[in-house]
C-alpha cells in the first residue's frame, strides 16, 4: 500500500526526513488504517510485500521517533534527497498521478 505520495508532498520533505518524524507517520498510520478498514469491507486481504504484514504496519508507524528509527533502519537506508512522485508533480506543475486517475475513472472530473 503505497500511500504516503500525499503525506510527502504536503510535508515538503524529503522521504527520509519526513518518514522520521512521528507526526507525519501518524499521517501515513492514519491512511493505511483507513485503507486497511476499505479491504476488510471489500474481503480484501492486502499482500504483504515486506519484513511486516500490512495489519502491524500502522502500530510500527506510531512508534516514538528513536524507536522506530532503531527498527526501521534498513527501511530508512534511501537517498537523502528522495522525494515521492506527487512532489515532483506538484513542484512541476503538473496534474499528479491521483488526479490523472480520478480523471480516467470518471472523464467529467475537473483539471
Amino acid at each position: 500500500m503505497n500511500l504516503n505520495n500525499a503525506c510527502n508532498a504536503l510535508s515538503g520533505l524529503p522521504l527520509r526526513d519526513q518518514l522520521g518524524l512521528r507526526a507525519y507517520r501518524r499521517c501515513l498510520a492514519l491512511c493505511r488504517c483507513e485503507a486497511l478498514a476499505v479491504y476488510r469491507a471489500a474481503g480484501i486481504t492486502p499482500a504483504r510485500l515486506g519484513p511486516v504484514a500490512p495489519g502491524l504496519t500502522p502500530y510500527l508507524l506510531r512508534l516514538p521517533d528513536a524507536l522506530f528509527r532503531r527498527i526501521s533502519a534498513a527501511s530508512l537506508r534511501i537517498d537523502a534527497r528522495a522525494r515521492s512522485s506527487m512532489w515532483e508533480d506538484l513542484q512541476r506543475g503538473r496534474p499528479t498521478e491521483t488526479r490523472s486517475c480520478a480523471r480516467r475513472a470518471d472523464p467529467g472530473t475537473k483539471p
